[in-house]
């Protein structure tokens, strides 16, 4: 799943950043991204590419070894490392069983255009 790497030769620079729309790792890298963009203008190519790796959370967790408080834990590791805001104690009790539904809808929008 995903965009379409552009070979637009008026980039100097092209940076591709995989991630789920889910992943509060990623999250954190957007700062950096806005960054790479003031720094470099046009010539830079920011590519995001949307997917999931697992559609069912029980699964993700159950590969993982984790249960509601591991991921409770991991999560605010990833808040202190990172500086995502993000409400961690009612976050996994919301979370979707399916993830499958958020990158689709996200690939969607990016179809319509950027701007959209």
């Amino acid at each position: 799943m995903g965009a379409t790497l552009s070979h637009d030769h008026n980039h100097r620079i092209a940076v591709v950043h995989f991630t789920a729309p889910t992943c509060w790792w990623s999250w954190g890298y957007e700062p950096v991204f806005n960054r790479l963009k003031l720094v470099y203008g046009d010539q830079i190519n920011l590519v995001t590419f949307y997917g999931t790796v697992y559609e069912d959370v029980e699964e993700y967790k159950k590969d993982y070894e984790l249960d509601d408080a591991g991921m409770i834990k991991w999560a605010k590791e990833s808040q202190e490392i990172m500086g995502v805001p993000m409400h961690l104690n009612d976050h996994f009790d919301r979370m979707p069983k399916n993830l499958l539904p958020a990158p689709l809808a996200v690939m969607a929008g990016m179809r319509q255009s950027h701007e959209k």
